[in-house]
């Protein structure tokens, strides 16, 4: 598993952290090509390009 990119912005311009392979991510909204949630250790709210969440709940199914 990869890294997910945490960014500040849903056109997902404005990089705010980097979230460790497995970091819990609570998805608030879903909209398009981005999740909107809390990055829970880091308690930082952002989002994440949603396919890399996809690409998670695929490999845990």
């Amino acid at each position: 598993m990869h890294a997910i990119s945490l960014f500040s912005d849903r056109n997902l311009s404005e990089p705010l952290a980097e979230l460790p392979a497995g970091a819990a991510f609570e998805v608030l909204e879903l909209a398009g090509r981005h999740a909107w949630g809390l990055a829970i250790r880091a308690n930082l709210v952002g989002y994440v390009d949603r396919t890399a969440l996809d690409k998670v709940s695929d490999f845990d199914s």
